[in-house]
């Protein structure tokens, strides 16, 4: 008996293992590329972070085709970095949009702060990045309206979040409840 049960115990802890796993969230599609987003630690500089606080996002490339798979940008997330007294470093995923050539990819990072960061923070440095579906290679992105944007950091988004794609151009829009600087 004790025979029977033991691949069934290990079936059952391998299954809710894989079900306990991130899912990948499916950001923008063409017929060439898909671009999609896995929750994941922020990638430590060697000797420079004592620990990852918090998990981000990672985001990914795939080519249709190939299946070959492509980092976009570096993983999210809040970590501590050892230097004679410890700082912290928080970066978020704030919106992806796309169009048949490009995604565009806006991002926020915090400097480094005394103080483990929460959700609420000031200041940071908003980054928009675009790069080509063909082969995920950066291209020149447009400048953001420094008017427009937002004196908190806003929450992470794995879709467009405050990024609108009209006509070929994107724009960034915080809502309401995110008043712009």
């Amino acid at each position: 008996m004790r025979a029977t049960l033991l691949p069934l115990l290990l079936f059952g802890a391998a299954r809710a293992e894989e079900e306990a796993a991130p899912k990948p969230v499916l950001l923008h599609r063409t017929e060439r590329a898909f671009v999609h987003a896995l929750r994941s630690s922020p990638r430590a500089a060697p000797h420079h972070v004592e620990r990852v606080l918090a998990d981000g996002w990672r985001l990914l490339l795939t080519d249709r085709a190939t299946g070959d798979m492509r980092d976009l940008v570096e993983p999210t997330g809040t970590v501590a970095i050892s230097t004679r007294r410890v700082s912290y470093q928080q970066s978020r995923l704030l919106g992806v949009v796309g169009d048949d050539e490009r995604v565009y990819v806006l991002l926020w990072q915090s400097g480094r702060v005394r103080e483990p960061p929460g959700e609420e923070m000031e200041g940071g440095r908003y980054e928009l990045r675009a790069f080509r579906l063909e082969d995920g290679a950066s291209v020149p992105a447009p400048a953001l309206d420094p008017a427009r944007l937002c004196p908190r950091a806003p929450p992470e988004c794995a879709g467009p979040g405050p990024l609108r794609l009209v006509d070929g151009r994107v724009t960034c829009a915080f809502s309401s409840s995110a008043p712009p600087r």
